[in-house]
C-alpha cells in the first residue's frame, strides 16, 4: 500500500486539517505517482469533509506550518490542480483556458497578487474540466 493510500486510511474522527496536513506532506514525495496518488487522497478527503480547494488554500495562506512553508505549499497544490485542468483543455468551455493560464501565471508571480476567490474559481473550472474529460 502507498503512503498516500495509507493516509487515506486514517481512522474516522481524526481532524480534517491533521488528515489533510498528513496528505498534503505526501505531495513533496519524489516518485511522480506517490505524488499524484498524494492529489488524488487530498480530492477525496476533501469530498469526505465537505471542503473546498478553498478552504485548504484559506488554511495554508492564513495557518501556520512548519519552516514558513505556507506560500511553498499553497502554491504546489494549487498549481498542480490547475495544470491538471490545463491537460484537459479540450474539454473547456470559451475562455476558461485562457482563465485558468492566467491564475497560473499569477500565482507563479507571486501569491500576493491574486485573491482567493480567482483562485477558487480556477479551481472549480479545473475540476469541472476533469469530471469533464472522464
Amino acid at each position: 500500500m502507498t503512503e498516500a493510500a495509507e493516509a487515506e486510511e486514517v481512522v474516522g474522527g481524526v481532524d480534517a486539517r491533521a488528515r489533510l496536513g498528513k496528505l498534503v506532506g505526501l505531495l513533496g514525495s519524489s516518485a511522480q505517482g506517490e505524488r499524484e496518488n498524494a492529489l488524488a487522497a487530498v480530492d477525496r478527503a476533501l469530498r469526505a469533509a465537505h471542503l473546498s480547494y478553498g478552504w485548504l488554500a484559506d488554511l495554508i495562506a492564513r495557518g501556520d506550518l512548519p519552516d514558513g512553508d505556507n506560500e511553498r505549499v499553497f502554491k504546489r497544490l494549487i498549481v498542480d490542480r490547475l495544470r491538471e485542468g490545463l491537460q484537459v483543455a479540450w474539454s473547456l468551455g470559451p475562455g476558461e483556458a485562457n482563465e485558468l493560464r492566467s491564475v497560473l501565471v499569477r500565482i507563479e508571480a507571486g501569491l500576493r497578487t491574486i485573491d482567493l476567490k480567482t483562485i477558487d474559481h480556477a479551481l472549480n473550472i479545473a475540476t469541472k474540466a476533469r469530471a469533464r474529460a472522464r
